[in-house]
């Protein structure tokens, strides 16, 4: 481990070589959840409403505007959770 203690070792040598790749991974991971519908279908109850649920809600129930309404908030999370990965990794700037 080059001389170093395992801590040091981690810190130092591991955590900068492997930061953009675990930010990149949570973030994909993170807005990929956002639209998750089937798992949340099979574990929530009444009480927990989530956007996709919402959404599947409102078009079931022939309320077209509510549902393309939480569309557009779901697709503004997921959009700018990309767009805060790009920007932390330095290639995506919105004011040059």
């Amino acid at each position: 481990m080059l001389g170093k203690k395992p801590l040091e070792y981690a810190l130092r040598i591991l955590w900068p070589w492997l930061r953009k790749t675990f930010l990149i991974a949570f973030f994909f991971s993170f807005s990929l959840s956002l639209g998750e519908l089937n798992s949340t279908m099979m574990i929530a109850d009444d009480s927990v409403r989530t956007l996709p649920l919402e959404i599947y809600g409102a078009i079931s129930g022939y309320r077209f505007s509510y549902a393309s309404a939480v569309a557009v908030i779901l697709l503004f999370l997921s959009v700018s959770t990309f767009l805060a990965v790009e920007r932390s990794l330095g290639h995506f700037e919105i004011f040059k």
